[in-house]
Protein backbone atom coordinates (compact mmCIF):
# COMPACT_ATOMS: atom_id res chain seq x y z
CA UNK A 1 0.00 0.00 0.00
CA UNK A 2 2.94 2.45 0.66
CA UNK A 3 4.21 1.99 -2.93
CA UNK A 4 1.22 3.86 -4.15
CA UNK A 5 0.99 6.60 -1.49
CA UNK A 6 2.72 9.51 -2.84
CA UNK A 7 1.88 11.90 -0.20
CA UNK A 8 4.70 10.10 2.04
CA UNK A 9 7.87 11.19 -0.01
CA UNK A 10 8.44 14.77 2.04
CA UNK A 11 8.88 12.68 5.10
CA UNK A 12 10.57 9.40 3.56
CA UNK A 13 13.95 8.23 4.69
CA UNK A 14 16.60 5.94 3.41
CA UNK A 15 16.22 4.05 0.42
CA UNK A 16 12.48 3.97 0.82
CA UNK A 17 13.06 7.98 0.30
CA UNK A 18 14.63 7.29 -2.91
CA UNK A 19 12.17 5.23 -4.44
CA UNK A 20 8.98 7.90 -3.18
CA UNK A 21 11.12 10.75 -4.54
CA UNK A 22 11.62 9.31 -7.73
CA UNK A 23 7.74 7.58 -7.87
CA UNK A 24 6.87 11.59 -7.47
CA UNK A 25 8.92 12.98 -9.79
CA UNK A 26 8.05 10.42 -12.90
CA UNK A 27 4.45 11.06 -11.58
CA UNK A 28 5.04 15.18 -11.71
CA UNK A 29 6.64 14.82 -14.72
CA UNK A 30 3.38 12.68 -16.58
CA UNK A 31 1.19 15.25 -15.07
CA UNK A 32 2.96 18.32 -16.61
CA UNK A 33 3.09 16.87 -19.99
CA UNK A 34 -0.57 15.37 -20.23
CA UNK A 35 -1.22 19.14 -19.34
CA UNK A 36 0.87 20.70 -21.58
CA UNK A 37 -0.44 18.55 -24.46
CA UNK A 38 -3.98 19.00 -23.79
CA UNK A 39 -3.34 22.94 -23.65
CA UNK A 40 -4.14 22.95 -19.99
CA UNK A 41 -1.39 24.46 -18.49
CA UNK A 42 -1.56 26.67 -15.30
CA UNK A 43 -1.08 30.53 -16.25
CA UNK A 44 1.76 32.61 -15.89
CA UNK A 45 1.05 35.11 -13.27
CA UNK A 46 1.98 38.89 -12.73
CA UNK A 47 2.69 40.57 -9.48
CA UNK A 48 2.04 43.63 -7.74
CA UNK A 49 1.87 44.77 -4.17
CA UNK A 50 -0.77 43.62 -2.73
CA UNK A 51 -2.51 41.18 -5.48
CA UNK A 52 -1.26 39.15 -8.78
CA UNK A 53 -3.39 38.46 -11.98
CA UNK A 54 -3.03 35.49 -14.32
CA UNK A 55 -1.56 36.69 -17.49
CA UNK A 56 -3.90 35.91 -20.20
CA UNK A 57 -3.09 33.58 -23.50
CA UNK A 58 -1.14 36.02 -25.74
CA UNK A 59 -0.40 38.46 -23.47
CA UNK A 60 3.27 39.36 -21.45
CA UNK A 61 4.19 41.41 -19.10
CA UNK A 62 5.54 45.38 -19.25
CA UNK A 63 5.83 46.54 -16.33
CA UNK A 64 5.55 44.85 -12.37
CA UNK A 65 5.48 46.88 -9.81
CA UNK A 66 5.37 50.25 -11.45
CA UNK A 67 6.02 54.07 -10.44
CA UNK A 68 3.63 52.78 -7.21
CA UNK A 69 4.05 49.16 -6.06
CA UNK A 70 0.45 48.50 -6.55
CA UNK A 71 0.17 49.24 -10.42
CA UNK A 72 0.78 46.44 -13.00
CA UNK A 73 0.63 46.55 -16.67
CA UNK A 74 0.64 44.28 -19.17
CA UNK A 75 0.59 43.88 -23.07
CA UNK A 76 -0.87 41.70 -25.68
CA UNK A 77 1.53 40.36 -27.69
CA UNK A 78 1.60 39.90 -31.47
CA UNK A 79 4.22 37.29 -32.88
CA UNK A 80 4.36 39.45 -35.87
CA UNK A 81 5.81 42.33 -34.43
CA UNK A 82 7.08 41.18 -30.73
CA UNK A 83 4.81 43.53 -29.16
CA UNK A 84 1.39 44.82 -29.30
CA UNK A 85 -0.12 47.98 -30.96
CA UNK A 86 -3.42 46.93 -29.77
CA UNK A 87 -4.09 46.37 -26.38
CA UNK A 88 -2.55 46.95 -22.84
CA UNK A 89 -3.97 46.62 -19.20
CA UNK A 90 -2.82 49.09 -16.72
CA UNK A 91 -4.25 47.66 -13.10
CA UNK A 92 -3.87 49.58 -9.49
CA UNK A 93 -5.05 48.46 -6.65
CA UNK A 94 -5.74 51.32 -3.78
CA UNK A 95 -7.94 50.89 -0.06
CA UNK A 96 -11.56 51.50 -0.57
CA UNK A 97 -10.82 54.95 1.50
CA UNK A 98 -9.05 56.63 -1.05
CA UNK A 99 -11.30 56.15 -3.94
CA UNK A 100 -14.80 56.81 -5.06
CA UNK A 101 -17.28 53.95 -4.70
CA UNK A 102 -18.21 53.67 -8.47
CA UNK A 103 -19.94 50.24 -7.57
CA UNK A 104 -22.38 51.65 -5.32
CA UNK A 105 -25.19 52.19 -7.49
CA UNK A 106 -25.70 53.14 -11.17
CA UNK A 107 -26.10 56.96 -10.72
CA UNK A 108 -22.58 56.44 -9.21
CA UNK A 109 -21.43 55.09 -11.74
CA UNK A 110 -23.07 57.11 -14.36
CA UNK A 111 -21.23 59.59 -12.99
CA UNK A 112 -17.63 58.33 -12.12
CA UNK A 113 -17.98 56.98 -16.18
CA UNK A 114 -19.40 60.34 -17.30
CA UNK A 115 -16.19 62.20 -15.55
CA UNK A 116 -14.09 59.66 -17.18
CA UNK A 117 -15.01 60.83 -20.74
CA UNK A 118 -15.38 64.72 -19.75
CA UNK A 119 -11.83 64.13 -17.82
CA UNK A 120 -10.27 62.40 -21.01
CA UNK A 121 -12.02 64.68 -23.79
CA UNK A 122 -13.66 61.18 -24.96
CA UNK A 123 -16.97 60.48 -26.32
CA UNK A 124 -18.93 57.69 -23.61
CA UNK A 125 -19.65 54.65 -25.54
CA UNK A 126 -21.12 52.46 -23.03
CA UNK A 127 -21.25 52.33 -19.81
CA UNK A 128 -23.18 50.22 -16.47
CA UNK A 129 -22.47 48.02 -13.43
CA UNK A 130 -21.36 44.72 -14.01
CA UNK A 131 -20.67 41.61 -12.07
CA UNK A 132 -16.87 40.18 -12.45
CA UNK A 133 -15.89 36.94 -10.52
CA UNK A 134 -13.79 39.08 -8.23
CA UNK A 135 -16.60 41.55 -7.26
CA UNK A 136 -19.29 44.43 -8.63
CA UNK A 137 -17.41 46.70 -11.29
CA UNK A 138 -18.37 50.22 -13.06
CA UNK A 139 -17.36 49.64 -16.66
CA UNK A 140 -17.13 52.32 -18.77
CA UNK A 141 -15.82 52.12 -22.33
CA UNK A 142 -14.91 55.52 -24.29
CA UNK A 143 -13.28 56.75 -27.43
CA UNK A 144 -11.73 59.89 -28.14
CA UNK A 145 -11.05 59.67 -32.03
CA UNK A 146 -7.25 57.80 -31.49
CA UNK A 147 -7.83 54.79 -29.23
CA UNK A 148 -10.26 53.37 -27.26
CA UNK A 149 -10.26 52.80 -23.84
CA UNK A 150 -12.32 49.96 -21.09
CA UNK A 151 -12.09 51.26 -18.00
CA UNK A 152 -13.35 49.38 -14.72
CA UNK A 153 -13.26 50.28 -10.81
CA UNK A 154 -13.96 47.07 -9.70
CA UNK A 155 -14.97 46.91 -5.65
CA UNK A 156 -13.24 43.87 -3.70
CA UNK A 157 -15.05 43.30 -0.75
CA UNK A 158 -15.53 46.79 0.82
CA UNK A 159 -11.53 46.62 0.75
CA UNK A 160 -10.18 47.28 -2.18
CA UNK A 161 -10.78 49.40 -5.17
CA UNK A 162 -8.90 48.02 -8.36
CA UNK A 163 -8.75 50.23 -11.07
CA UNK A 164 -8.35 48.96 -14.61
CA UNK A 165 -7.68 50.57 -17.68
CA UNK A 166 -7.32 48.79 -21.12
CA UNK A 167 -6.41 50.81 -23.94
CA UNK A 168 -7.09 49.57 -27.52
CA UNK A 169 -7.03 50.03 -30.92
CA UNK A 170 -9.64 52.13 -32.25
CA UNK A 171 -10.31 49.64 -35.44
CA UNK A 172 -11.40 47.26 -32.95
CA UNK A 173 -15.01 47.67 -31.99
CA UNK A 174 -14.85 45.16 -28.77
CA UNK A 175 -11.43 45.25 -26.46
CA UNK A 176 -9.46 42.32 -26.70
CA UNK A 177 -10.82 39.20 -24.35
CA UNK A 178 -7.36 40.00 -22.06
CA UNK A 179 -8.58 43.05 -21.55
CA UNK A 180 -11.32 41.61 -19.22
CA UNK A 181 -9.73 37.70 -18.30
CA UNK A 182 -6.98 40.28 -16.11
CA UNK A 183 -10.01 40.70 -13.60
CA UNK A 184 -11.37 37.27 -13.58
CA UNK A 185 -7.45 35.85 -12.59
CA UNK A 186 -7.35 37.93 -9.94
CA UNK A 187 -6.08 36.82 -6.59
CA UNK A 188 -5.68 39.04 -3.77
CA UNK A 189 -2.61 38.71 -1.07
Amino acid sequence: MADNNLSAAGNATGEYADYVRSKCAGTADALADTLAEADCTPRARAQAAGFSVAIPPGWQIIQENGQLPTELILEEKLPSVGASTRAGVYLELAPFSDKANATGTAESCTSFATYVARNQGATLDEHGLVTTKVGPACLNRVNDGRERRLGMQVNLQGKHILGVTCTYELTLSAPPAGCLEVVDGLTLD
